[in-house]
């Protein structure tokens, strides 16, 4: 979507490069929204280990942002030039990059979401930098670059969550993703080679890869092991924390296993014979690293210039000479080398540069504009004589090219339901005001695609089943997108504690809590918890298994029922704690789990948990206080000592039977506030009471009181 030119800022008299919105965008509001907030959310990152931005504006109707010039290659020419790289040499590579991608994840909350080996460069002092992080505000979406019909790109990176669609991702997506450049790196195949775009997608969720280890005989099982922990499928059971993935990459270096290993079958990377014959053993305590808060971590990764010799000759270095002819017309007004002034940023632009092997003094590409961006002349589904029109975007196809009629009733009603998604999408491109037309279209391009997959065997040969199928994820994605860059979507975190009000246009539509598959089972925990918690709900509700929701329930602030967890975090301007399982044994087994928020809430509350389901939506709030002070919060007659739990979600008990509990329900809008209380006793208090010692307040949609009746019912005290 853009187009790099060296140049030379005169003020500081260095070399920079210029990254300009490529001219067939510049109509188009969401590629210059992309843009800046690119620039913005890159230009606030600083660490060695990624390519720093200097300035970004616009100049005579060009975007464009100024950046660091590294004067080096990209990981990807290393791999055309040699095949694979030396594990010693990729293995250091994926720590510059979890270096860098760690920063931003910890730094602001920032991730990649487009790691391959072009977005990583070695400089020409050999240290790794990561590229292109600003794309990070714009999640989920990637290029392909197509030759012939393979497809050699993106998608051979993304994680499954990435390519199905999802919008909450967070930094475990760039952790499958540094796993699929890491055996790349080692092996020289890239994963899924020689499948079309849309298979690529799909045995990223369902396939595997052989193991590396079968592959390159002379890769260590400690680094195949490394890359199975990576590529791990469900993001649920995958490393979740930059610092535990650098523990583990130091950890292989040094010769020993990584911590953890997951169960088999649940990784991308298979286990051939050679892991299969001799099984992991525990390391020593002793060999393991560990990152510590108060640890020192490498800023950045250095390949020496003894370990470049090894993948680039002088004789063989490229001199970058880019025709610049058909480059950028809107540029013909300035001459090469022609001072100009970029916003107060003064700089040369020049087609070239006398420094070899420059990577960025770059040729103009022919990039393709993005597939999923719909047309303002769709392309016409032929309809059936008694039914009516129905259209959709298809990218092989000419505007207003008839395409193969179908009269069968599935096939029609899908192609209505994407027409019907395809106008929320331009009504809500024409003031970009209201966000429910986009949760609307994107509900309804999944139902048209789910349709269309369902009939991809039966379909006619005539009609092009795939590329409609393809016009639902693009247009899945284009709702996703534009989602992000509406304004208050994609801003810098809030001050610690600041939770904005709730939005008036909440999501619509219904969607479903997500349990795990053995839910059911019975579950081991405290008895005091299932007692306590069966006797407050039991006359709030009746057992049932209603998973269905309405989303746009608000359970706290704009804190909404189903919002990914990730996203709550974002917009409350707060920083996610490591996830945890919920420790009330009345809770479905492995469903339900929680992050903490800090912060200021109101009434002395200073923690949030957000309990999430399988699938990381929020389903519940409890708010914490465990420092409330000397007065009752609750009235003196609730409290008794036959409770026995004052916190549900963490499963705690009190530890001296003689102090009081209290619990107050009290019903909301479609679901109930549990408020709790702990005092100490005190024969002098009133009514016997002393300080309170911690108070809580667990708010429950009525669907999950209705799960835990059931749960209750079937695993609780009888």
């Amino acid at each position: 979507m853009a187009t790099v030119w060296t140049a030379r800022q005169i003020s500081l008299d260095r070399i920079v490069a210029v990254k300009f919105l490529s001219t067939h965008l510049l109509n188009d509001p969401e590629a210059v929204e992309q843009f800046r907030s690119e620039s913005k959310a890159a230009a606030q990152l600083r660490h060695p280990g990624i390519v720093q931005i200097y300035d970004a504006g616009e100049y005579k109707g060009l975007f464009y942002y100024v950046m660091e010039f590294v004067a080096g290659c990209t990981i990807g020419d290393l791999l055309k030039k040699k095949g694979r790289l030396e594990e010693k040499h990729a293995l250091l590579v994926a720590e510059g990059i979890a270096l860098a991608l760690s920063h931003a994840w910890s730094a602001s909350r920032l991730i990649h979401c487009d790691i391959k080996p072009e977005n990583v460069l070695v400089d020409s002092d050999g240290t790794i930098k990561v590229a292109d992080l600003g794309l990070a505000r714009i999640m989920g979406r990637y290029t392909v670059e197509k030759e012939a019909d393979t497809i050699s790109g993106t998608p051979n990176y993304i994680s499954p969550e990435q390519a199905t669609g999802l919008s909450d991702l967070d930094c475990r997506t760039d952790i499958y993703s540094l796993g699929c450049m890491l055996y790349h790196m080692v092996t020289g195949r890239l994963p899924f080679a020689h499948n079309a775009e849309r298979q690529i997608l799909e045995k990223q969720c369902f396939d595997f890869l052989p193991d590396p280890a079968e592959l390159q005989t002379e890769l260590s099982l400690e680094t195949a092991w490394l890359i199975e922990k990576m590529m791990v499928k469900d993001r649920n059971l995958r490393t979740a924390d930059w610092k535990e993935v650098l523990a583990d990459i130091q950890t292989v270096i040094a010769g020993n296993l990584p911590t953890l290993l997951p169960p088999a079958g649940r990784s991308t990377v298979q286990r051939g014979p050679r892991r299969e014959a001799a099984p992991p053993k525990k390391k020593k305590t002793s060999e393991a690293v560990v990152l510590t808060e108060d640890a020192a971590p490498r800023q950045k990764i250095v390949l020496s210039k003894k370990d470049m010799k090894t993948y680039l000759s002088t004789s063989a270095e490229r001199q970058n000479k880019p025709d610049m002819a058909g480059a950028l017309t809107t540029l013909a007004v300035l001459s090469v080398c022609v001072v100009v002034s970029l916003f107060g940023f003064r700089c040369a632009l020049s087609p070239t540069l006398e420094t070899p092997n420059a990577r960025h003094t770059i040729e103009e590409q022919d990039l393709p504009p993005r597939a999923h961006v719909v047309s303002p002349e769709p392309v016409t589904i032929k309809p059936s004589p008694a039914r009516p029109s129905a259209e959709a975007k298809t990218p092989s196809a000419a505007p207003n090219q008839a395409l193969p009629s179908w009269d069968h009733p599935d096939f029609q009603r899908a192609a209505r339901d994407f027409n019907q998604a395809l106008a929320l999408y331009k009504q809500f491109q024409t003031d970009r005001k209201d966000p429910s037309l986009l949760q609307q279209a994107e509900k309804l391009s999944r139902q048209a695609q789910k349709t269309f997959e369902s009939l991809k065997n039966r379909a006619p040969a005539d009609v092009p089943i795939e590329q409609t199928i393809q016009q639902c994820y693009h247009l899945i994605a284009d709702c996703r997108h534009s989602t992000l860059l509406i304004p208050g979507q994609a801003t810098s975190p809030k001050p610690q504690g600041a939770l904005s009000a709730p939005s008036a246009a909440t999501a619509q539509g219904v969607s479903n809590i997500v349990l795990a598959l053995n839910w059911e089972a019975p579950v081991q925990g405290n008895s005091y918890n299932l007692k306590d918690l069966q006797t407050l709900l039991s006359d709030w509700g009746s057992p049932g298994v209603q998973l269905a929701a309405d989303p746009s329930l608000i359970l706290f602030a704009h804190i909404s029922f189903l919002m990914p967890a990730p996203e709550a975090a974002r917009l409350a301007g707060l920083k996610l704690s490591p996830r945890r399982p919920v420790a009330c044994a009345g809770f479905p087994r492995d469903s339900f789990f929680y992050y903490t928020l800090r912060g200021d809430f109101g009434e002395g509350f200073r923690e949030l948990l957000l309990v999430a389901d399988k699938a990381d939506q929020v389903v519940a709030i409890q708010l914490v206080n465990d420092n409330p002070g000397v007065s009752l919060w609750l009235d003196a007659q609730f409290f008794t000592d036959q409770w026995k739990t004052y916190e549900f979600i963490q499963g705690k008990i009190k530890s001296n039977i003689e102090w009081k509990i209290a619990h107050r329900v009290t019903p909301l809008n479609h679901m109930i506030r549990i408020d709790s209380e702990l005092v100490q006793n005190d024969p002098n208090g009133y009514f016997g009471l002393g300080d309170s010692k911690s108070r809580t307040s667990l708010l429950l949609p009525e669907q999950m009181v209705s799960l835990l009746l059931h749960n209750l019912q079937k695993n609780g005290p009888k």
